[in-house]
Parts: structure tokens; C-alpha cells; sequence
């Protein structure tokens, strides 16, 4: 079974951000001030520190 995390969001300016749990930040290998890419999916959202259009781009090169 998948280990679920609940987030909780909190204001940012005019906007709403998460705050993501340090194990969470490590295991994506990011850092402040990087990029996470939310991507959709028949399964649901998928959080990955990996640009999908980049990496569509990279498969097409090779």
C-alpha cells in the first residue's frame, strides 16, 4: 500500500502553497527554490522535480 501524506495549504501572498514534508523534499531531490512539475493523470496528480514536455523532447532527440 502507497504511503499517503496529508498536505496542508497555507497562504502565500494572494495565493495558496503547500508545504511539502522535508522526507518528501529529499526523495524528490529538490531544494528551495527549485522546480516540481504536477502533472495529471488517469491515476490522479503525479508530483515529479522532472519536466515531462522536456523529457518528450529528449525521447524525440534520441
Amino acid at each position: 500500500m502507497a504511503k499517503m501524506l496529508a498536505l496542508k495549504l497555507t497562504s502565500i501572498g494572494n495565493s495558496l502553497g503547500l508545504v511539502l514534508p522535508r522526507e518528501a523534499l529529499h526523495r524528490l531531490e529538490v531544494k528551495k527554490g527549485g522546480t516540481v512539475y504536477l502533472t495529471e493523470t488517469p491515476a490522479g496528480f503525479r508530483l515529479s522535480p522532472y519536466d515531462p514536455a522536456f523529457a518528450t523532447q529528449v525521447e524525440l532527440a534520441r
